[in-house]
């Protein structure tokens, strides 16, 4: 779906994850936080919870953030879930390119490519 920026946190780190919303939110362009979060309906003892705290880890420090092949590769670690930033890409938004039509249409500016 072209999303530009994907991460994953847990909803038992509440620190980590209100770092990752803050940085969903301000990303130019389309992001995906996946939030590994408890059944508290159905899990009346906390053993979700209790196994998620000890699976989740955190993204390794070296992981390139612009490596779609390697962030696929972490997100698809269902054993020992790792949380933080997968993906990210700078790239003009819908509304920058919608922009860019509209001039175009009105014959000013540079002829968008979508």
């Amino acid at each position: 779906y072209g999303t530009s920026w994907v991460g994953q946190s847990y909803a038992g780190d509440p620190r980590h994850l209100s770092q990752m919303i803050t940085q969903a939110i301000a990303h130019r362009g389309f992001s995906y936080l996946h939030i590994l979060s408890p059944c508290v309906t159905f899990d009346k003892t906390s053993k979700t919870y209790t196994n998620l705290k000890a699976q989740v880890r955190l993204l390794p420090d070296d992981h390139d953030s612009s490596d779609k092949m390697a962030a696929m590769k972490f997100a698809m670690d269902a054993d020992n879930p790792p949380i933080g930033l997968f993906y990210r890409e700078s790239r003009p938004t819908l509304s920058d390119n919608l922009d860019l039509i509209v001039e175009s249409a009105r014959g000013r500016g540079a002829r968008a490519t979508i």
